[in-house]
């Protein structure tokens, strides 16, 4: 049980941009990507959907109201029908806070095959999203045309959709959040050392007041929050870290979105960041790492 053995090993990375860096430009757009590659973001974070006609694209948002002002699912939409995104976009998880994107001139929704070919270094985290259950083989088949399995991390919040990932071995793929709240509860309760980690990387929230004030957050009741806090401060523990990375396990913390909480993730002894702002984000880790040297 010393190291996980049972699926591909992921890809190291030491920073993620989240939606391709959705902080500094339009969320998940080739424009978004290829600054965050520009910065030095060695993972872009993103999302994908399945079209009503099988196309597999980049987006966060089942429905693209927010995004496009489009008022359907992704998965009842063409992509020839799908429009580009707004010129000012709110952030979910953050209320109240809006890019101006009026200024970048290439806002539309790209495909899996466009992020593939266009930033062939980067290795892509890519959450499997959506209504199809067809999403996840297709996804599959687009990395494997790519020849892109080895810098490809496929990964879900939904259990169900990582037992699908479970099938494609050549592929590396992420814990879903179950997994890591039963790693967890293991760790308080002494178990953990005895646990078959089946995955060689997690992706950890860290709680913080952006976190907590999210839209989604908000939908929750009061006991729900308390809960969340309670789990996320958890796992939040360099013991647990530490852990991890001696059974060879790479851990990324998330979403960070200033240096006090990159810097925190980092003395806890996460391997990598994840952040909406790829130029901030890299100006941390620079600056982290200088000082400890």
């Amino acid at each position: 049980l010393c190291r996980p053995t049972t699926c591909k090993k992921a890809p190291r990375f030491t920073a993620s941009a989240h939606r391709g860096g959705g902080g500094d430009a339009p969320e998940n757009t080739m424009e978004a990507f290829l600054m965050s590659v520009r910065e030095g973001v060695d993972c872009l974070e993103t999302d994908c959907h399945l079209t009503k006609d099988g196309h597999v694209v980049i987006l966060h948002d089942a429905h693209l109201k927010r995004v496009t002002g489009l008022d359907k699912y992704v998965h009842e939409t063409n992509l020839k029908e799908i429009p580009p995104l707004l010129g000012e976009l709110e952030d979910i998880n953050r209320p109240g806070w809006k890019l101006d994107a009026s200024g970048f001139k290439d806002r539309h929704i790209p495909t899996l095959d466009e992020l593939l070919e266009g930033c062939p270094d980067s290795i892509i985290h890519l959450d499997i999203k959506g209504f199809s259950p067809d999403l996840p083989k297709q996804a599959v088949e687009e990395i494997r045309r790519h020849g892109a399995q080895d810098r490809v991390i496929l990964g879900s919040f939904n259990e169900s959709t990582v037992s699908k990932l479970r099938e494609f071995k050549d592929v590396a793929r992420l814990h879903s959040m179950q997994r890591i709240v039963l790693m967890t509860i293991a760790y308080y309760t002494g178990f953990l050392p005895y646990l078959e980690i089946k995955e060689s990387q997690f992706s950890i929230p860290m709680w913080s007041p952006d976190y907590k004030a999210s839209r989604v957050a908000q939908k929750w009741p009061s006991w729900k929050i308390v809960i969340a806090e309670w789990l996320i401060r958890g796992m939040n523990n360099p013991g647990m870290l530490s852990h991890l990375k001696g059974r060879g396990v790479q851990t990324c913390m998330w979403v960070l979105n200033n240096e006090e909480d990159m810097t925190q993730a980092l003395d806890f002894g996460a391997d990598a960041v994840m952040s909406d702002h790829p130029r901030l984000m890299m100006d941390t880790i620079r600056k982290y790492f200088v000082r400890r040297a």
